[in-house]
């Protein structure tokens, strides 16, 4: 699958420290009805802590179908046009679901740009009646000026409609330096909504017909 390179090193910047990122079975959030609350006014959720191996995640709806959104995050190649910062994406290799991708992200000053390549596995998969999206991915080795990231996207539907997706985002880093409190407050005000901001903007939701439901009548 090709996605996501770009998301780690922006939200890389609010995590810090030298344990190994341990990798999280990708799964969608719990939401309790204050989140979903939240969501429906299209509010995001957003933590960010150093427990357990300096974590991120980023969970909200995007108003266009799963299937539209997951394909607008499996064309890495693409995301030089659309996603935050991203200076260069690429698509090494891709054998069956599992692809090497590289990347390069504009840092702001005092960071330099990082760079790295990950190993990203996609799946799809049937939940109940649902059709869920979701990969997970590594770092290879010594590809870069990182030092090691997993984590996962999952795109399913919001609520039920598969017209309208949730996305949830978790990301997993260790950026080899260490970084003060203000980067990390403006991580979780900055960067992380620029993302599910991003996905938005380039999967605008489909056009309404005659009828006004959207769907092809």
């Amino acid at each position: 699958m090709k996605q996501l390179l770009s998301s780690i090193v922006l939200v890389c910047l609010v995590l810090l420290g030298a344990l190994p990122a341990q990798a999280e079975t990708p799964a969608p959030r719990t939401l309790t009805e204050a989140n979903i609350k939240k969501l429906e006014s299209g509010g995001q959720i957003v933590q960010v802590t150093s427990e357990g191996g300096n974590r991120g995640e980023v969970v909200g709806v995007v108003n266009a179908p799963t299937a539209q959104v997951w394909r607008l995050l499996m064309n890495y190649d693409d995301f030089v046009r659309w996603f935050p910062d991203q200076k260069e994406s690429k698509t090494v290799s891709r054998q069956g679901s599992t692809s090497i991708l590289q990347g390069v992200v504009d840092l702001p000053w005092p960071f330099t740009n990082r760079s790295f390549r990950i190993r990203d596995t996609n799946v799809t998969k049937t939940v109940g009646s649902e059709t869920h999206y979701h990969n997970g991915w590594t770092y290879v080795p010594k590809s870069g000026n990182i030092v090691d990231t997993t984590g996962f996207f999952y795109v399913s539907p919001f609520k039920g409609d598969p017209n309208r997706s949730v996305v949830r985002i978790v990301i997993k880093a260790d950026f080899g330096i260490p970084v003060p409190d203000f980067v990390l407050a403006w991580g979780s005000r900055r960067m992380f909504p620029r993302i599910i901001e991003a996905i938005r903007r380039a999967s605008p939701a489909p056009k309404p017909t005659a009828s006004g439901s959207g769907l092809p009548g």
